[in-house]
């Protein structure tokens, strides 16, 4: 950001962008903060475009500190934003950004190691993809829907690992054979009312810190 750039104008350019060329231009101005921007134009083209400044570190990608006394990892200058991530319309005919990766793993330059957990984009894409398959147009409400969507496809793996301990023991215990029956029933959706939304993320909780107490003692 102590680069400068042209926030206000890439913003007024954008709003007024005609076409993708126009729309690449505009964002071309923006140096920060990067974000992901998604694209759509009225001959059906779509695409997501990663939108800031990405500097080129010297001393390569690192998550960890680094000293900053050397000279040995400064940066060297900003990837052209030609280079930046990019997806224009793909065979799936949908994209998604919702905080996960931008790029794969076979992207050149370094973006960051920090995402939040993917499961938002991965059902943002299982909804898209599911109405594309049916053969249905999306609309006004049906973006409404999603955009209040509280299923958790992510929680399945976890749910999966409950269940089979709780029916290895659900005859030695009432409380084991409930959880089994509030699980087994519940549809992944995360609602205020629902006894399996709170019992998987308190099954969750405890088994994240059973997992690692150990190995981390009890202030970690």
């Amino acid at each position: 950001g102590f680069d400068g750039g042209d926030q206000l104008g890439a913003l007024f350019r954008l709003n007024r962008a005609g076409n993708r060329e126009e729309f690449l231009s505009a964002l071309s101005l923006h140096p920060h903060p990067a974000q992901n921007v998604v694209y759509a134009d009225a001959a059906g083209n779509i695409g997501v475009v990663m939108a800031g400044r990405v500097p080129v570190r010297k001393g390569g990608a690192t998550l960890l500190p680094v000293p900053g006394d050397t000279g040995e990892w400064e940066w060297t200058g900003y990837v052209p934003f030609e280079e930046n991530p990019a997806v224009w319309n793909p065979g799936k005919g949908v994209v998604a950004a919702a905080n996960f990766p931008t790029a794969g793993p076979s992207f050149p330059r370094y973006l960051s190691r920090i995402y939040e957990p993917s499961d938002r984009g991965k059902r943002i894409l299982e909804v898209l993809a599911g109405g594309e398959a049916r053969g249905e147009k999306h609309s006004v409400a049906s973006f409404e829907r999603l955009q209040s969507d509280v299923r958790a496809p992510g929680a399945a793996k976890a749910v999966a690992l409950a269940l089979r301990a709780a029916r290895s023991r659900s005859r030695d215990s009432e409380d084991l054979a409930e959880a089994e029956r509030i699980l087994s029933s519940w549809d992944l959706s995360v609602t205020a009312e629902s006894r399996g939304a709170l019992l998987y993320e308190v099954y969750y909780e405890r088994l994240m810190e059973n997992v690692f107490r150990d190995a981390l003692g009890p202030a970690l």
